[in-house]
């Protein structure tokens, strides 16, 4: 049946794409058609954008119960844009759909492409801001996709071959009291509250792969800590070998009356007392409580008699 946004039947060939609009043009334009809110090119890299264009153009070729409206992965973007790939080659229009780069919503591919759609539309059919009913096209598909899980989860339900495996839901119903005003709801109501089954593993599986993402950055983050404490530690343990030895010069010097090693020595006295307070503070985060504190304080704790030597 013939729709009142249908097209000529013979489609003209882009063989050069119109490139004066910038981005907000573009992106102007495609709200303006699909009554849709688009802000940044790089979104268009789920691919509804161009499958609603193309179903403007190719009316009732364009599947658009089969694509993902709402993208959660890169998986669901590349399946969109393989739709229409699909669809673009059986209506033999010479375009070719670069799916991994515009599913990586890159700016330049997706760019490159709603050009194209631009030029493509203005060629065949500059009227479609005005008669296509995009609104009324989306909600069509989304309830024909709702009618689906639907029937799928009765038929699940009614088949005496399958063993229903027990979702979240289900066991919120069975905890239900007996004495409940409300009865339980059938499962394919259930189904269809949350989005059908395949729906809520998608989402499942996806949060887990989430948190096992977040789990690996910060065992990795934990790992690297620990190495630069390690080499903080053996860094200034290092700095107090050398001062012990400078030490043991210096005694040699003062033995033999000199003045300017005496103040060298109250001068090495105090960098080693300011050496040796983070390594016991780092000995006490790595080993605990339990570290005695007046250890540390031991260091440097050799006093200066009145005459300016040290005791």
């Amino acid at each position: 049946m013939a729709s009142a946004f249908e097209p000529s039947p013979a489609l003209r060939q882009v063989t050069r794409v119109d490139r004066r609009f910038g981005r907000l043009e573009l992106l102007g334009w495609l709200n303006d058609t699909l009554q849709t809110d688009y802000s940044k090119v790089e979104d268009c890299g789920d691919g509804v954008a161009y499958l609603q264009l193309a179903d403007a153009i190719l009316p009732g070729k364009v599947p658009l119960e089969r694509m993902h409206f709402t993208c959660r992965s890169r998986d669901d973007r590349e399946r969109n844009l393989n739709i229409l790939r699909h669809v673009l080659k059986r209506a033999q229009v010479s375009r070719d759909v670069d799916v991994p780069s515009l599913s990586s919503c890159s700016f330049r591919q997706n760019n490159d492409m709603l050009q194209w759609f631009f030029t493509f539309v203005q060629l065949n059919f500059p009227t479609i801001a005005t008669s296509y009913p995009a609104v009324e096209r989306r909600e069509s598909a989304l309830a024909l996709q709702r009618e689906r899980v639907l029937r799928k989860s009765a038929h699940r339900s009614r088949s005496p071959f399958v063993k229903r495996s027990p979702m979240f839901f289900d066991a919120a119903v069975a905890a239900r009291p007996a004495s409940a005003s409300l009865p339980p709801e059938p499962a394919p109501q259930l189904f269809a509250r949350y989005g059908g089954a395949e729906t809520v593993c998608r989402e499942l599986e996806a949060d887990l792969a989430a948190r096992r993402r977040n789990l690996a950055v910060l065992e990795r983050r934990l790992h690297e800590a620990q190495h630069a404490r390690d080499v903080s530690l053996g860094a200034l343990q290092s700095l107090l070998s050398n001062c012990a030895e400078l030490e043991m010069e210096l005694e040699d010097a003062i033995s033999v009356g000199d003045g300017e090693a005496t103040a060298a020595a109250l001068v090495l006295d105090a960098a080693r007392s300011m050496a040796t307070a983070p390594i016991d503070v780092g000995r006490q985060q790595h080993d605990g409580p339990g570290v005695d504190a007046a250890s540390s304080s031991g260091h440097g704790s050799q006093g200066v008699n009145q005459g300016g030597r040290p005791q």
